[in-house]
């Protein structure tokens, strides 16, 4: 017999990074995220014309007031602007009267709005700028990257740098196994360091140049230089643009994470839900999932705790109907050592906690489980040689 290290992949979204100042994505755009945007970057004054579009047609705003109702939140505003830039027609015509009552001066297309709107979200999204991990609210972040094996893998949809600055300030006392080296750029291979983080939808640390058939990227430039040369951040915004990213810039990312899910072991859902926007994450992680061979497949999810809120409940049917048609029957406790006398099996574990609570409190145990033939050592299984 010989010992297997189980693989862990962690699945993060907007709701990990809340605990250390993080937004979600409904509650991008707001006056604090317009304030803390102009605050750290002075330079991106003209993105105020995002957020004052977004006020004067959103449900419920008394900014509102007068102005047409097309848009609720951030992630159904940034859809609606994304999918007009990248279309003609009827609806085209609409956001360009609306902006020609803004302004004509700060921008000359929707498209051109439509950058000033990544920015926006970039400049939001960089909260975790120069904070200090070693202050209270980063604790289960460090402590939870200590815990991570050399064979597990964190796939991120988030743009911002939490990950990267769990590392970024070398201490003894942090000795972590993430940080900006852990990062897989696109178009490198086997360069990360430690535990490799795939940011499958970009990073506020990623921008993108040149011209569509000669491109050009940056990989650590402040977002005001960016702005300044006329890029623009290398980030997935919802609506086509994300999945153009996704095919043309992110490629070899997706194809390495969806590896890595295929051969997972357990996979731990932190703040991520399959946003509605998000339609080709959630074909491309369901489909790795279904497609996964080990004989048992253990998943957690992480989404607060009110486990009958329709995020939690939605997650963990999309989940449950994906593995029961690949053929797999549920069960209560895991069979890490190999049998193949019994059928594939899984079970969808929901965690009624936020991110940073069950960072803080995960044991081994609640990982992987008690296997129903005794005790397994930490991350191991058991199988034939």
């Amino acid at each position: 017999m010989v010992d297997e290290p189980l693989k862990t992949v962690y699945i993060i979204g907007s709701g990990f990074s809340v605990g250390v100042g993080g937004p979600l994505l409904y509650d991008l755009l707001s006056d604090r995220g317009r304030a803390e945007m102009l605050a750290r970057f002075p330079a991106l004054e003209p993105c105020e014309y995002v957020y004052n579009v977004f006020w004067r047609h959103q449900r419920g705003n008394k900014k509102a007031d007068g102005h047409e109702i097309l848009w609720s939140h951030a992630e159904e505003f940034l859809d609606y602007v994304n999918t007009t830039a990248w279309t003609t027609g009827a609806r085209t015509s609409v956001l360009e009267n609306i902006l020609r009552d803004v302004s004509v001066a700060s921008f000359k297309s929707i498209a051109d709005f439509a950058r000033l709107a990544a920015f926006a979200v970039a400049a939001e999204c960089s909260f975790a700028r120069d904070q200090n991990p070693l202050r209270e609210s980063w604790e289960p972040y460090v402590d939870w990257s200590r815990g991570l094996q050399k064979q597990d893998v964190v796939v991120t949809f988030n743009y911002d740098t939490v990950l990267e600055n769990i590392g970024g300030f070398p201490s003894r006392r942090l000795a972590v196994n993430l940080g900006k080296k852990s990062i897989v750029h696109p178009f490198e291979t086997n360069t990360y360091e430690g535990t490799p983080v795939y940011k499958l939808h970009g990073s506020t640390q990623w921008s993108l140049g040149g011209t569509k058939d000669h491109p050009s990227y940056g990989f650590d430039l402040d977002l005001e230089t960016v702005f300044k040369r006329d890029w623009e951040p290398l980030i997935g915004m919802p609506g086509p643009s994300k999945r153009d990213h996704c095919f043309r810039h992110f490629e070899s990312l997706w194809e390495d994470a969806m590896i890595r899910l295929r051969g997972a072991d357990v996979v731990v859902f932190m703040g991520y839900r399959f946003p509605p926007s998000d339609s080709y994450a959630r074909t491309k992680l369901l489909g790795a999932l279904k497609a996964n061979k080990n004989h048992y497949l253990r998943i957690h999810t992480v989404l607060g705790p009110d486990l009958n809120h329709e995020n939690s409940v939605r997650l963990i049917k999309l989940l449950e109907l994906t593995l029961k048609s690949a053929g797999r029957d549920t069960v209560d406790r895991p069979t890490w050592r190999s049998d193949n006398s019994t059928a594939p099996s899984f079970d969808v574990i929901p965690q009624p906690l936020y991110a940073e609570d069950y960072m803080s409190v995960i044991g081994d145990d609640e990982l992987y489980g008690l296997d129903v033939n005794g005790p397994i050592r930490r991350g191991l299984r058991t199988s034939k040689p």
